[in-house]
């Protein structure tokens, strides 16, 4: 696997277009991205994203918004989105109260949409548009948060690397099926995506140095679509460093980066954990909480399907000291925590074991200062993967979309051999744009 340190850093060139962090209340509105231009009495003072739809095919922009004088005129603050060709995307509506000058609003627009530009303006009634009046401010808004080459005619570099402990093999009908997954960088050390729609095109085995015209590389169907588990720590803690909307932002981002990839289930926790529907439907705690990671992963983990390949992604801002209530017979918080981390490892075992099951992965992300490192680590290696941390709330977007390019720029390969013996030579070569790399499989 590269360095995820670089990846992280790679991540960040691109957010600089996107909106960041930051958090004012217990919706999820709060300090994010910088405030678009004021006209005329209505200014654009931040915006973030607030969640997304289950499938991730939705992703919710949300504005605050400040409104210098309400008088007759200024009834409604209506929001509208406009893609590149200024086409309407999204849009949504809020009464003007009087006395009021702060106002948050919010809208959807389709993850397919790489950017739009929002539009916020007054009006008298409810059926007039942006064209009605004078009274309006604008920002735009990066929706695209994935940093991948898809226009082979710009590539002048490859590299090629195969993830680590992916191969296996087995016997199936008279034939050898080699499976293993591997990235592609271009020149700029972005993964090169798009390559799943021709594989044999781009791919090519060659076995004891021979290419068999009769086996073919093909994308592992097992592994084509996985089922993330995304477990979301909304204590107390979170609340009182005003992190909501910055938590919001950066799980909405994976989340719509993936979807095309991915099925979700989504968890909040606190001293207990809680299945939910959506981002949308997260609800941070204000009053005294706890942090009970343990205890969440080990009984989500009772429910991973073994016929599907499975991700955690875990996040936290805090120490677990709640887990251990669950568990009367453990000796300390570190015996609860090894005891889940042996469950990852061995429940990952039992799947590798099994060539018609799936697989499981897991990440764990810590953010700010009063996070056990330690523990997520031990976790997160347990899950074979390494722990990624966010000193600050502005990196945590970067976090999250990191692990979802790693998600998602993994090809799941296999090679169905006719030569059943597991002692030949397996390499691998890539071509994209007439330029090849090549690696050993084994």
């Amino acid at each position: 696997m590269r360095n995820l340190v670089w990846l992280v850093s790679l991540v960040s060139t691109l957010l600089l277009a996107s909106c960041g962090g930051g958090g004012s209340n217990n919706n999820g509105y709060g300090n994010g991205g910088g405030g678009g231009n004021s006209n005329n009495g209505i200014e654009i003072n931040d915006h973030s994203f607030v969640g997304a739809s289950a499938s991730g095919n939705k992703i919710y922009l949300g504005l605050n918004v400040t409104l210098d004088e309400v008088n007759a005129n200024t009834n409604f603050i209506k929001l509208l989105l406009e893609d590149d060709e200024g086409n309407e995307v999204g849009g949504s509506s809020v009464p003007v109260v009087e006395g009021t000058n702060e106002y948050h609003i919010s809208a959807g627009v389709g993850s397919t949409v790489n950017a739009v530009t929002a539009s916020v303006y007054v009006t008298k009634t409810s059926e007039q548009t942006i064209n009605d009046t004078k009274i309006k401010a604008s920002v735009e808004v990066s929706t695209d948060f994935r940093s991948r080459q898809q226009d082979f005619s710009q590539v002048s570099s490859v590299e090629l690397s195969v993830v680590d402990d992916s191969y296996e093999s087995e016997l199936v009908g008279g034939r050898r099926i080699h499976r293993f997954a591997v990235k592609v960088f271009d020149q700029n050390n972005n993964s090169i995506s798009g390559l799943e729609a021709d594989t044999s095109n781009f791919f090519t085995i060659y076995e004891d140095g021979v290419v068999d015209v009769e086996s073919g590389v093909e994308l592992d169907t097992r592994q084509s679509q996985v089922k993330v588990y995304l477990v979301l720590d909304v204590s107390s803690s979170i609340t009182q460093a005003n992190q909501q909307s910055s938590v919001l932002d950066a799980a909405s981002k994976a989340v719509v980066s993936l979807s095309q990839y991915a099925t979700f289930d989504y968890r909040e926790f606190s001293g207990d954990y809680r299945e939910i529907e959506s981002l949308l439907d997260l609800s941070f705690e204000t009053a005294n909480s706890a942090t009970a990671l343990y205890y969440t992963i080990d009984n989500l983990l009772d429910e991973i399907n073994s016929n599907e390949s499975s991700v955690i992604i875990a996040f936290t801002d805090g120490r677990d000291l709640a887990s251990r209530n669950y568990y009367p017979e453990a000796a300390s918080h570190n015996a609860v925590r090894d005891m889940v981390a042996n469950k990852i490892s061995s429940t990952r075992t039992e799947l590798s074991q099994d060539a018609l099951a799936g697989s499981l992965t897991s990440y764990f992300i810590g953010l700010g200062s009063d996070i056990d490192t330690e523990s997520l680590q031990l976790l997160a290696n347990s899950g074979g993967t390494e722990s990624l941390f966010a000193t600050d709330e502005e990196d945590l977007a970067e976090v999250f979309i990191t692990v979802a390019n790693i998600i998602q720029d993994t090809y799941n390969l296999e090679y169905n051999s006719q030569q059943t013996p597991d002692d030949t030579s397996l390499q691998l070569s890539v071509e994209v744009n007439g330029i090849v790399d090549t690696v050993v499989i084994k």
